[in-house]
């Protein structure tokens, strides 16, 4: 979508493997204000989050358990102004948007240079990726 004739808005959020890396989410914690202006990289959303994960496992096959607690930020893709942050809904799925950009279509290009590849390229990088942490 575009913000105006000169801006394009982009969603930001997890995908579903990036979602098996964290969790549950405990607490959102909203770093940047609507109408601010942030360069790329800069920390927008605070994550803290708990899951379990396990240990090790007894001669008897017993599975012993630990429960972890981590934080994960996530920062600008690119540079441009926040639009809108969400930190109300503690429930985050692929298509949850946690923060809506304004940028420049300039720093938006889908190449290698910024990070971003194509949908068709991520999907073939996730057949030879590892399940996330907490995968079902």
């Amino acid at each position: 979508r575009y913000a105006n004739a000169s801006s394009h808005l982009v969603d930001i959020g997890f995908t579903k493997r990036g979602l098996e890396d964290i969790g549950d989410v405990t607490e959102i914690h909203q770093l940047v204000r609507p109408r601010q202006y942030i360069e790329k990289g800069k920390s927008m959303v605070k994550i803290a989050w708990e899951g379990h994960a396990i240990t090790s496992a007894d001669e008897l096959y017993h599975t012993v358990w630990e429960t972890v607690f981590d934080e994960t930020l996530i920062s600008a893709p690119f540079s441009g102004t926040v639009e809108q942050v969400q930190t109300d809904d503690l429930y985050i799925d692929e298509e949850s948007v946690l923060v809506k950009m304004a940028i420049n279509p300039n720093d938006s290009r889908m190449n290698k240079d910024n990070g971003l590849v194509r949908e068709l390229d991520y999907l073939q990088l996730l057949q030879s990726t590892p399940p996330g942490r907490f995968a079902d």
